[in-house]
């Protein structure tokens, strides 16, 4: 084989890989995407826990006292 012959297969080598690579990329992000919840579970499940801890707050009586903290720890 001569030197164009061989520098032309080493760069479509290195094109195909490259494209592997961004496949397998895309794959992880969607796989990851599917195992999310829909939209509408994610606000249903939202709105129940606002709802439970609105129920909390009104039912405690420590309610003022109980410190508001601004960042999940």
């Amino acid at each position: 084989m001569s030197k164009k012959t061989e520098l032309l297969f080493k760069k479509q080598m290195e094109e195909a890989e490259s494209k592997i690579k961004q496949l397998e990329h895309q794959n992880t992000r969607l796989e990851k995407l599917r195992l999310l919840p829909a939209k509408g579970e994610r606000a249903k499940r939202t709105h129940h826990l606002c709802d439970m801890g609105g129920a909390i707050q009104a039912i405690s009586r420590r309610r003022t006292s109980c410190p508001k903290r601004n960042s999940i720890a």
